[in-house]
């Protein structure tokens, strides 16, 4: 099993009881799983590149991970109804062990689970989209993983910068 199959079973199984998880929740919390591993801890969980499509960043062999792991049987697909249209929720066969996971891998994983909890495929494409790394890249190009680091905030001054700032004449 690659890493991506054991992510996506691993959050797959974790969610089961959150209704609003279906495909593209999914592929989010993939997403931000990775990143934010990344951004903590210098590398990837699944080490899936991403791409920028319209719904949000998507890993390059989500859609082939997705058929394949219901090809295989590994897992299956139950639809909810939902007002739009039905979630399509992947089922595990079998829970993912914990142990295919680091320690810092199940604690991002588990905490960028919490964090989206209860949210809608919609909300969590609008949060994906507000990312900086999202927001560079083209259409249907992939993001950096870098763009992880980077800010869109002023960093603080230091005391030095109020120091100097204070000796400018005027």
């Amino acid at each position: 099993m690659d890493r991506l199959e054991a992510l996506m079973l691993y959050i797959a199984n974790e969610t089961l009881t959150d209704n609003t998880v279906g495909k593209t929740r999914l592929a989010k919390l993939c997403f931000w799983s990775d990143f934010l591993h990344f951004k903590e801890h210098g590398t990837s969980i699944s080490g899936a590149r991403y791409f920028k499509l319209k719904e949000g960043p998507v890993a390059e062999n989500f859609r082939n991970t997705w058929d394949r792991l219901l090809a295989e049987d590994v897992a299956v697909v139950r639809n909810i109804p939902s007002f739009h249209r039905d979630i399509e929720r992947l089922i595990p066969r079998e829970p993912t062990p914990a142990n295919d996971f680091s320690a810092t891998e199940i604690e991002v994983i588990q905490r960028t689970i919490r964090q989206s909890w209860g949210k809608t495929a919609r909300q969590a494409s609008d949060e994906t989209h507000e990312f900086i790394g999202y927001d560079l890249a083209e259409m249907n190009q992939e993001i950096p993983i870098g763009t992880i680091l980077l800010t869109l905030e002023a960093p603080e001054p230091t005391d030095d910068d109020v120091a100097w700032g204070l000796a400018l004449p005027g």
